[in-house]
């Protein structure tokens, strides 16, 4: 386990990313790609940077697992909407978010992306988009369960 000096778990690398999400994106698996995958990672650090704190509550182990783990995900739902050529097996609706799924007899749908209530304007979810694929999904659901979250939304 390795934390930083921040007290934040150490970012993913392009070989942890790899290991667990490359069988979905072979085309990322040559050294060719390894500029490409580290913006990747990068940009979905830059746009999610409150994730490195979601988890900081529980043991240290658990919350280094929990971080990685989100953001490997984001990683692959970022890579997945916006280069779907890469992604193999996964389906994705280019960015928009998936209310609804059916698959045989089995339908499954998702919260409404905003809602209305007494005393407030619009509590638009802001992360809607995440539901774009199914590694978005994943992330969402993570970030949305966080104990952080709910004490944020607690207040």
């Amino acid at each position: 386990m390795v934390v930083t000096t921040s007290g934040r778990p150490d970012r993913i690398t392009r070989e942890w990313w790899r290991t667990r999400y490359g069988q979905n994106f072979p085309d990322l698996l040559s050294e060719g790609k390894n500029d490409f995958l580290d913006t990747c990672i990068s940009d979905v650090y830059t746009l999610f940077y409150g994730v490195g704190d979601l988890w900081s509550l529980l043991e240290r182990k658990v919350y280094v697992e929990k971080t990685q783990l989100c953001y490997g995900l984001l990683v692959a739902w970022y890579i997945t909407d916006l280069f779907p050529d890469y992604a193999l097996g996964v389906i994705s609706s280019g960015g928009v978010p998936v209310l609804m799924k059916k698959i045989g007899n089995t339908t499954i749908k998702f919260s409404e992306t905003s809602s209305t209530s007494a005393g407030s304007v619009n509590n638009a979810d802001l992360l809607a988009s995440l539901k774009s694929n199914s590694f978005g999904v994943k992330a969402y659901m993570m970030i949305k369960t966080s104990g952080k979250i709910n004490l944020f939304f607690a207040r």
